[in-house]
């Protein structure tokens, strides 16, 4: 918001300089941004910051609730879309994603396969109502047969499953039947599994990996923005070129962006699922709504026929070699 408009001091609220449930192991590396001299890179957002309808003086949060704004001008949501400032992620977080100081030095040779791999599989708060007793309906994660596909692509070193949840009942069903695999010893002595540890401790893991699968989570964003992995895997198909964030209000984040990814870290292999025919049928991605339909569904799914390396532009159709219509990808923007 404050890039789009050109603010000239963005700040925080001082609210916001710890991670929730970890304050006493994080604070802001810093609070405050100015944006006034930067050149927004698409023209017909470039005289935006004048027009104080739609870069109001004042505008608030949304509290604790992520991605949440209030009033925001719709032309300004359009240009937020397209924004992502990694410097300035990097400037808040300091050593949180500072892999240089925290993340074991990679020699070269020493590996025997291809690396590490962490997997975050998320469990907690969509596995119980919120307080008014809905569910979080976008969140459904993927079934069993990604993570197991994942962990076939490639002769890993070793394996991390990382997942968190304050009570059994939020803990992610897919996350469970791994640990009874793991005790059944049909993954291998490389893997394997951690339930509740700290956010930080199980972000630095992630952040340090050679190869990282994600879960659907926001999240993704910044452990795929700030890792030194090579290697990605996205629990969704490739995407088609496009590049969109945001797509409605409130806020509301993707997770299917394997583009991004790529115009991000274009030497590294990203991964997305590789749907059956028929295989969009998981109700768990359409609606998730927790049931033990839905529960068991995650765990004995047999739709992914496989997994596909992703490229910036799909493949063209028969007879073109033109990019598919809508498919061009806005710059990245480093701050």
């Amino acid at each position: 918001m404050g890039f789009c408009c050109r603010s000239r001091l963005l700040t925080l609220p001082a609210t916001d300089d710890k991670l929730p449930d970890e304050l006493d192991n994080f604070t802001s590396a810093r609070r405050w941004f100015d944006f006034s001299n930067v050149t927004v890179p698409w023209p017909e957002y470039q005289e935006m910051g004048d027009d104080q309808e739609v870069c109001r003086p004042e505008t608030k949060d949304g509290g604790r609730k992520a991605f949440g704004y209030e009033d925001v001008h719709p032309k300004l949501l359009e240009c937020m879309n397209r924004v992502y400032l990694r410097g300035c992620e990097k400037a808040y977080l300091g050593k949180l994603v500072d892999v240089g100081s925290f993340c074991p030095k990679q020699e070269p040779g020493k590996r025997k396969g291809a690396g590490s791999l962490v997997a975050h599989i998320r469990s907690g708060d969509i596995f119980n109502p919120d307080g008014e007793g809905h569910r979080r309906q976008g969140f459904g994660q993927p079934p069993l047969q990604y993570y197991l596909r994942v962990l076939a692509a490639k002769d890993w070193d070793n394996v991390t499953f990382l997942t968190a949840a304050w009570e059994d009942r939020a803990l992610n069903p897919t996350f469970l039947t791994l640990e009874m695999m793991a005790d059944a010893g049909v993954l291998g002595e490389n893997v394997h599994l951690f339930n509740n540890r700290t956010l930080l401790t199980d972000m630095k893991e992630m952040l340090c990996a050679d190869a990282l699968a994600t879960s659907r989570s926001s999240m993704s964003f910044l452990t795929f923005a700030h890792s030194r992995a090579t290697t990605f895997f996205v629990p969704t198909p490739c995407g088609n070129g496009g590049f969109r964030r945001m797509k409605d209000v409130p806020v509301k984040a993707t997770f299917d962006n394997t583009t991004l990814l790529l115009l991000e870290k274009r030497e590294s292999e990203v991964f997305g699922v590789d749907w059956r025919q028929n295989g969009s049928d998981y109700s768990v991605y359409k609606n998730w709504l927790d049931s033990p339909h839905q529960l068991l569904e995650m765990t004995t799914y047999k739709g992914i026929k496989g997994l596909q390396k992703c490229t910036v532009y799909p493949p063209a159709p028969p007879q073109s070699t033109d990019p598919p219509a809508g498919s061009r990808v806005g710059p990245v923007v480093e701050n």
